[in-house]
């Protein structure tokens, strides 16, 4: 049984599943009451594309990308850019840097400038905020789905790294 199912008294039966692909990703949503399947998606695949429109290394005209293209200079961010930002800049320090969004080279996470609005970057850096963005943005989709509909969701998004400290066996967002 996978660690999605396997949690205690609830059945494959009592879920539903459904999948989309946001920017070559695919999304995988479960939830607990097989009626409200379609707007949880619907709901989700409408917050993933806002949330990637922030933080995406591949649309061109994401914050990130607008962010990556400063050459040093000091730019204003969204409070959305502003907590994706600040998550990832508390991992790095947790990690002691193994999972810096500047990707290693010459600069780390240190060099960059934030004030909570505003961020320079080291001049020539890339900023990279795969390693805490999509999980923290399915975190906050799942907490939205479970308060709107009153059930359990766990959303999933390919190649984005689970928080460990949630096991498979209690990753469940409950309503309650």
């Amino acid at each position: 049984m996978s660690p999605v199912c396997d949690v205690p008294g609830m059945s494959l039966a009592s879920k539903a599943f459904a999948g989309f692909d946001v920017d070559g990703r695919h999304i995988r949503i479960v939830i607990t009451d097989a009626a409200r399947i379609v707007e949880a998606t619907a709901l989700a695949r409408r917050e993933l594309d806002s949330a990637f429109d922030v933080f995406s290394a591949t649309r061109p005209q994401s914050e990130l990308q607008k962010l990556n293209r400063s050459f040093g200079r000091t730019m204003r961010v969204s409070p959305a850019m502003a907590e994706h930002l600040r998550r990832a800049l508390a991992a790095a320090e947790s990690s002691d840097g193994a999972v810096d969004p500047l990707g290693g080279g010459s600069s780390c996470y240190r060099d960059i400038d934030f004030d909570g609005t505003t961020v320079r970057l080291p001049q020539w850096s890339t900023l990279d905020l795969d390693g805490t963005a999509p999980e923290a943005a399915a975190r906050r989709i799942e907490a939205s789905i479970a308060r709107r509909f009153g059930c359990d969701v766990v959303i999933t998004v390919s190649g984005a790294r689970r928080d460990d400290s949630r096991s498979p066996r209690h990753s469940w967002i409950s309503a309650s």
